[in-house]
């Protein structure tokens, strides 16, 4: 059977022994002897003609190579972008949803957030298919196909889809094995990872470093991953801490060794599991200490009250029973306002009868020396030889007996003015025992009303250096509550001069509660509203719009001119003398009849207005 050629190809015959070409013949000329021949097929000139004529094919089949390898190039590019994306710069977006909805929501809000490197990659990433489609087009010299560009763009936006979640699985795995080698050293060796149980340990390591400690809540199940997005690089990402670790946390097999307190510390973090009065109480004091002195650097700042720790019941009693010993003193003063107020009374009494009395004593002694110069005038007889009345006395001699009263009727009179004089102070007197009767007693009222505003007050500081905290929750949901109250009273303590030299019940609670809300937003970032709702939504604004440091000054001095002074400075000749009533009674107010009063007053600081949902306190959630 023949056999032709391949296509294209020439025979060469090539010795099998000594491999030199021996052409088409079987005996070898090198090595003298006949072997056999070895055929090698060599390109021949149709060949080349053929792959010459045919090079578009091996092109096309060249440019789909490199399609691939483009988006290839895109997916590994994109993976790397990702993943650092993740690990450094996302954003942590608070939501409910899952993972995988809450991922593309923290990128996209680093996008309208403005984050530079998301932008540039996120547009890198979107445009590589684009240009290298664009590129090919222009190099072949092919034309426009808008289906192609289309299926090119898509291609590359599911690329980046897949490899953004790739990324993320990726990064997962990473950070599982970081939170498993966490949950072993913290089981093993806890020292190792700065992690410290001991409840007077932490206290110990409060007062020696005086510093503000973060806040964690989560459940001891979580404690391996809160233990390594803790003390793993300080500039991973929000994301990467915040929503990535507690979910990878979830898979770990580890378990946390049995921990029965309700915080601990990680490095300077103070970690709650759940809120227990007796570790509140031994580390309040320092983390009062540690967040005013923060906040009002350089200025000196008291050290540690006498601070408790009191369940709801047992703080409502202790504040009861001051508003009592108040109330008790006020009920004093009533008692002696209303004896002045009977003397009062007693001495117009008097003032009157005595003025009636002198004034009949002087109508008497007038009619007395008009009775006198009567009678002595018309003194005298009818003389019979001369046929008329002859005078005992001369005029002047009448005259002169007249006057004799006239020393009576002065003294009368000057009586009488003594008398009136004393009524009108009396009766002034009245009327101003009556007002401060109607201010103390409206004053009562006010002090009475506090029992009922204890929830929206969880502290009270007293005896110059006491402190007593509300604690009505087990839940670590509290505990920014706990800490604005605990930062209030600190305040309070640390700026107590005494007990005659304080400020106005409005700008005490005012400005305190405007400070303690201040350092808990500096430290924590979060906005609180528990303490005095309605009378911080008003005070708020005007002290806005007064310097920091003159505040400050006021404050710590319990100088209440310099601040009546400010005010009107900042808003106007005698803005206070003109608001004092409504300033004084706020904290007291409630209703419309709160409401309009304060309308009136941010009306003339130029503020918004408030409205009676602005009476309601919140407890803040970490």
């Amino acid at each position: 059977m023949l056999f032709s050629k391949p296509l294209g190809y020439n025979t060469i015959m090539y010795c099998s022994r000594c491999g030199k070409k021996i052409g088409n013949s079987a005996f070898c000329q090198y090595c003298g002897k006949a072997q056999k021949s070895l055929n090698k097929f060599s390109p021949n000139k149709g060949l080349n003609k053929l792959i010459a004529q045919n090079i578009f094919l091996f092109r096309r089949f060249s440019f789909l190579n490199n399609i691939k390898s483009i988006y290839i190039f895109q997916m590994v590019l994109a993976l790397f972008f990702f993943s650092y994306v993740i690990i450094f710069l996302l954003p942590a977006v608070s939501s409910d949803l899952t993972i995988f909805l809450v991922y593309p929501m923290s990128f996209f809000h680093g996008v309208m957030i403005g984050n530079l490197i998301d932008i540039v990659g996120l547009t890198i990433l979107m445009l590589i298919p684009i240009i290298f489609f664009l590129f090919q087009i222009r190099i072949h010299n092919k034309h426009f196909k808008y289906l192609s560009f289309i299926k090119s763009t898509f291609s590359g936006f599911l690329i980046i889809i897949f490899s953004a979640y790739f990324a993320l699985f990726i990064i997962s795995i990473f950070n599982l094995a970081a939170t498993i080698n966490f949950s072993n050293k913290l089981n093993k060796n806890p020292e190792a990872l700065v992690v410290t149980y001991d409840i007077d340990a932490i206290v110990k390591k409060l007062d020696t470093s005086k510093i503000v400690p973060g806040i964690i809540e989560t459940s001891k199940e979580k404690l391996g991953a809160v233990v390594a997005s803790r003390l793993q690089n300080k500039k991973l990402s929000a994301f990467y801490i915040e929503v990535l670790t507690p979910f990878v946390a979830k898979f770990n097999p580890i378990k946390p060794m049995a921990i029965d307190q309700g915080l601990i510390m990680v490095g300077d973090d103070l970690v709650f599991f759940e809120l227990k009065r007796e570790e509140l109480e031994k580390i309040a004091p320092y983390l009062g200490y540690s967040l005013v002195k923060k906040h009002f650097d350089p200025r000196f700042i008291k050290f540690f009250p006498e601070l408790r720790v009191l369940g709801r019941q047992d703080y409502i009693k202790v504040r009861d029973d001051q508003v009592n010993e108040q109330l008790n003193a006020i009920d004093y003063l009533i008692d002696v306002m209303e004896s002045y107020i009977s003397q009062n009374l007693a001495n117009i009494a008097l003032d009157k009868s005595k003025i009636t009395a002198n004034k009949n004593g002087l109508s008497d002694s007038i009619n007395s020396k008009e009775s006198t110069y009567n009678q002595c005038i018309t003194a005298g007889f009818y003389s019979y030889y001369s046929n008329s009345f002859i005078k005992l006395y001369s005029e002047e001699t009448c005259r002169e007996r007249s006057n004799s009263w006239d020393d009576l009727i002065a003294k009368w009179r000057t009586n009488i003015a003594d008398w009136e004089n004393s009524l009108a102070y009396d009766q002034s007197q009245l009327v101003e025992n009556r007002q401060l009767l109607k201010s103390i007693t409206g004053w009562r009222a006010m002090v009475e009303s506090q029992k009922m505003s204890t929830p929206l007050e969880l502290g009270v500081f007293y005896d110059e250096k006491n402190i007593d905290i509300a604690f009505d929750w087990t839940n670590t949901k509290s505990i920014m509550s706990f800490l604005v109250t605990l930062s209030h009273e600190y305040i309070h303590y640390s700026s107590h001069i005494s007990n005659e030299r304080y400020l106005t019940l409005s700008f005490e609670e005012a400005l305190t509660e405007y400070y303690s809300r201040s350092i808990i937003k500096e430290n924590f970032n979060k906005d609180t509203n528990v303490g005095y709702p309605f009378l911080m939504n008003v005070m708020s604004q005007l002290f806005d719009k007064l310097p920091d440091d003159d505040l400050e000054e006021i404050y710590f001095t319990k100088n209440e001119d310099q601040l009546i002074s400010l005010l009107d400075s900042t808003f106007g000749k005698d803005f206070y003398k003109k608001n004092r009533t409504i300033i004084v009674s706020l904290p007291y107010l409630s209703g419309k009849e709160g409401v309009d009063s304060a309308n009136t007053l941010l009306k003339a600081i130029g503020g918004e207005p408030v409205n009676e949902q602005d009476y309601i306190g919140e407890v803040v959630e970490i």
